[in-house]
């Protein structure tokens, strides 16, 4: 839209509705997308922008089906004849609302203003009541007030509804800037009309009771449905007959590991709020497990990153290849109902081919979950899994469909690939939770060592006999 649209009515705003309805977004976002790599998926924000153009309810000019109206009170010229200038019109609505008489409206009208100048002190030229002041005026006044618009053809809708806090309802209708007094709603309008669904009803009774229910109402539809848990592959074999016992539904093993790193000297020329002194390289990663055959801790030292990860891997993967065998020992029985189940009917029923499908499917997930093993570190997902990053996604072959990567931020919370899957336990711990306190909460007596991280810039120094000096225990980050 090149200009403003002018609302000043309901008429207005169904213009809007359909002048958006007849945008072509998908085109605008293919024309100034950066590139062609970047595709539509979701439009998930629209924004608005309004000005108010401070039209407030004051004096206005009444068409003449609204004159006519024996149903209100136009209420727009006095009784010598001469129209009202004062913009006091709803003041007006009120006196005749409590009862005065039409012939001698203008005293209480003016008492009225008084007492809304003292709560509202409005600027030395008054323009009347703005509608986002409805509800102070409601509670000067202690009435409620119900505001229509009534169209040419008789159907009316609803501009501002009270919330119903006191026991007088003032029913006011509302022409561009004017108000006029409604002294018999029930034969105000001929038909009623929702403002949200636009559909009509012969009674305000029956549009009332419509809008407490009404399906165009705002609805906040969340993606994927409500939050349930995953149903786990056992839940799952309980639908094809196979009843594993809940003492085996558990997958007891998995892999720990951790790097440690040397910090190389940079010299980079540093901004106003970053600086530049040490680059993290891995030169060793510790690997152990609950695995039989592999419950020793087995040390891995290399300078060159890829050497490093490519022995990390071929190491876990031995260790997968004795997981599998224990699995079959332990799971072979469902994996061997499951390929020897047979299906009743011909070979070409549908309900037996589809029963086939299910049963490749459920086996093929199955498979997956006896030979992937959990890989666990503490604190990997910011820094052990960031210190290899660059050449992990190549030996884990990343870029084949059936892995896939969780990050959040720069902390990578899951890597899975067919046989691996890398975990932080942080993520299952409570926040704050330090190494050391993780240690002592399972009765752990070993304690996390102090290593000299900035003094260990070179590999060569791991073939030193003896402990540095103290001083190279110093850490510049810790400050001790």
């Amino acid at each position: 839209m090149q200009s403003p649209m002018f609302i000043s009515r309901r008429a207005n705003l169904r213009r809007l509705y359909l002048h958006s309805r007849r945008l072509d977004i998908l085109s605008e976002l293919l024309a100034t997308r950066p590139d062609t790599k970047w595709v539509p998926v979701l439009l998930t924000n629209v924004q608005f922008f309004i000005f108010s153009t401070f039209y407030p309810v004051g004096n206005g000019i009444l068409p003449q089906y609204l004159i006519e109206k024996r149903s209100m009170y136009s209420l727009v010229i006095k009784q010598n004849g001469k129209k009202y200038e004062d913009n006091l019109c709803l003041f007006r609505c009120l006196a005749v609302h409590n009862g005065y008489d039409l012939l001698s409206l203008e005293t209480p009208t003016k008492d009225y203003y008084k007492k809304w100048v003292k709560l509202t002190k409005p600027s030395k030229q008054f323009s009347g009541v703005a509608i986002e002041q409805f509800p102070d005026f409601e509670t000067c006044y202690k009435v409620n007030l119900e505001v229509y618009s009534l169209g040419e053809d008789g159907t009316y809708q609803s501009i501002y509804k009270s919330r119903g806090r006191h026991d007088s309802t003032l029913y006011v209708n509302l022409y561009e800037n004017h108000a006029s007094y409604i002294k018999n709603l029930s034969c105000y309008a001929i038909k009623f009309q929702c403002k949200t669904c636009e559909r009509h009803f012969p009674t305000s009774f029956n549009l009332h009771r419509h809008q407490a229910i009404c399906d165009n109402k705002t609805k906040y539809v969340y993606p994927g449905g409500f939050f349930k848990s995953n149903q786990t592959v056992f839940k799952k074999l309980e639908h094809y007959d196979v009843n594993v016992p809940v003492e085996d539904r558990s997958f007891p093993w998995f892999i720990v590991y951790d790097f440690e790193a040397m910090l190389q000297k940079v010299e980079q020329d540093q901004t106003q709020h970053l600086k530049w002194t040490q680059r993290h390289i891995p030169v060793s990663v510790s690997i152990c497990s609950n695995v039989p055959g592999y419950n020793e801790p087995c040390c891995i030292i290399n300078s060159d990153t890829d050497q490093l990860v490519s022995s990390m891997i071929e190491y876990m993967q031995q260790i997968t290849n004795k997981v599998g065998d224990l699995a079959k020992e332990k799971w072979g029985w469902i994996l061997d109902k499951l390929t020897t189940e047979e299906c009743t009917g011909g070979s070409d029923d549908v309900s037996v081919k589809m029963q086939k499908s299910a049963n490749q499917r459920i086996l093929a997930e199955f498979e997956k979950y006896q030979t992937q093993v959990p890989v666990l570190g503490f604190n990997s997902a910011k820094y052990d899994v960031n210190l290899i990053r660059n050449v992990l996604a190549e030996h884990l072959c990343l870029h084949q469909d059936e892995n896939f990567v969780v990050k959040k931020n720069n902390a990578y919370m899951c890597i899975s690939s067919p046989n691996l899957k890398f975990m932080d336990i942080m993520q299952f711990l409570a926040p704050g939770t330090s190494y050391s306190k993780f240690l002592k909460a399972y009765g752990v007596e070993e304690q996390k060592g102090f290593f000299p991280y900035e003094w260990f810039d070179d590999i060569s120094k791991l073939n030193h006999t003896e402990l540095p000096p103290h001083d190279s225990f110093y850490s510049s980050l810790k400050k001790h």
